[in-house]
């Protein structure tokens, strides 16, 4: 068997989906279906760019099938998208507000020459050390 002919889990003898799982897929699914409509692929256009079949497509879309993990960067380049947008972490990061002031203090560690990285790291180090 192909790896685009994948059975779906019931058949292989595997127990239904929990319903997190069935949660988590359904709304996956309704991700690919809202990018796909929004660049104007069918179906079968988003089947032909990852090899597979219409029918894997709407399997997935519907939450029938589990999408094997390699799957999903496949299906993301496809859609001209991120696998975290697919996945919704995208959202999530976007929904949390305003980053903490920690966060705010680590991009700016991030933007620092790697010899004053290593300056203040070793200047935290010393401080934890103490505190603990």
């Amino acid at each position: 068997m192909t790896q685009t002919q994948i059975e779906p889990l019931s058949m292989m003898g595997f127990d239904a989906m929990t319903e997190e799982t069935q949660r988590f897929h359904e709304e996956l699914g309704r991700r690919i279906a809202r990018r796909r409509k929004e660049i104007g692929l069918t179906q079968i256009g988003l089947a032909d760019r990852i090899e597979a079949t219409q029918k894997i497509v709407t399997s997935y879309e519907r939450a029938t099938r589990q999408m094997p993990a390699w799957r999903l960067p496949v299906i993301a380049e496809a859609l001209e998208t991120t696998a975290e947008e697919l996945l919704g972490v995208a959202q999530q990061k976007r929904g949390r507000g305003r980053e903490s002031r920690f966060e705010q203090q680590l991009e700016r560690l991030k933007q620092l020459p790697r010899s004053e990285q290593q300056f203040v790291i070793k200047m935290l180090d010393n401080a934890l050390a103490h505190a603990s």
